[in-house]
């Protein structure tokens, strides 16, 4: 049996991969690593073909820095962070029964800049502990 890991994120996650192997080759002598395509955890997460939906016997992974779903726009960026935290708890709650393997989430950290702001850091602490809680 092979444990498949599978990992989306909203930045280039590649990287990673030689540690990955590290400590995988550690603890499991048959695994495979995926990665989705780069910032495509909804699109991935709501497409029964994806490479997270045909994980059978693994883990799929999502990493995220908060930052990145601010989108494009410059006014009302909190509000769009918002709004793409919930959906992506709403996709992961609502869609979790057409996935074999679990998911872990895991929140990055956003740029030092948005902690340097009082308002932004506890913005930031709000959206992580929403997503601890759900």
């Amino acid at each position: 049996m092979t444990f498949k890991i599978v990992i989306g994120s909203t930045f280039t996650i590649e990287p990673i991969e030689e540690s990955i192997n590290f400590w995988m080759s550690k603890f499991a002598n048959h695994y495979e690593i995926e990665f989705a395509p780069y910032n495509q955890i909804f699109q991935q997460l709501l497409d029964p073909r994806s490479c997270f939906a045909k994980n059978q016997e693994g883990l799929n992974i999502i990493l995220v820095n908060l930052e990145d779903f601010k989108g494009t726009a410059t006014t009302g960026s909190i509000n769009n962070i918002r709004n793409n935290i919930l959906d992506l708890i709403d996709i992961l709650k609502s869609n979790s029964a057409n996935f074999a393997s679990p998911f872990l989430l895991g929140v990055c950290p956003a740029s030092p800049a948005s902690y340097a702001e009082a308002q932004s850091r506890e913005f930031f602490q709000e959206m992580e502990e929403l997503l601890e809680a759900e």
